[in-house]
This record gives structure tokens, sequence and C-alpha cells, in this order.
């Protein structure tokens, strides 16, 4: 983990995360900071860094939730880092408060 260096955008994207993803994810904007600071780009990104990244070539699993978030925390190897657990259950329990689609539903019907 890459503790105490910039982050930006709504991802908090690291200059070294950007670069790795640019790899699998195209040019993302040409720039860190312009492409980490728009959702669009910074989508783009994520998915660049997991298609490299979070593959079963790599955790000989098909990536699960937590395998993407700890990634997304950690680094590459962020899956297998205890470091990333406290992270993981942050995200877990966002997950785990989400409506599902039926709950939307029932929601919608009573409207």
């Amino acid at each position: 983990m890459d503790v105490g260096s910039l982050s930006c955008g709504p991802y908090q994207i690291k200059l070294g995360y950007w670069q790795d993803a640019r790899l699998k994810g195209g040019s993302l904007d040409g720039d860190w900071q312009n492409c980490s600071a728009t959702f669009d780009c910074s989508e783009r990104a994520v998915q660049g860094y997991m298609a490299r990244y979070a593959t079963y070539a790599r955790l000989e699993h098909n990536p699960t939730c937590e395998d993407f978030a700890r990634i997304h925390n950690g680094g590459p190897n962020g899956f297998k880092n205890p470091a990333t657990e406290k992270y993981w259950l942050r995200v877990k329990k966002c997950l785990d408060m989400s409506i599902t689609p039926d709950d939307a539903n029932k929601t919608e019907q009573k409207h």
C-alpha cells in the first residue's frame, strides 16, 4: 500500500494505480489528475486496473467483491494483505446495507 501519497478523485486513485490501469484501460484521458477527477474516466481506470490484477490467473479463483475491494485498496497483492481487511469490512457493510432490485421494486409499487 502506498500510504501518504497523493490520491485524486472519487476513487482516490494514485499515480501508480493510474499508470498500471492504462496498460489495460487505454489512454485514460492522458493525464492522471484530470482522469481521476471525473467519474467516467476514473471508473475506466478502476476497470483497467482490475482487468490487469483481479484475474483468475493471478488469484487462482474467480475474483470476488472482496478481491476487487482489497486490490483497489492495497495494490496488486492487496487481496492477501491483512492490512486491507478493515477496508473490505467497511465496503462489505455498505454492500450489506444496499437496496436489492426486489426491494426497489417493492418501494416503487407502494407509491
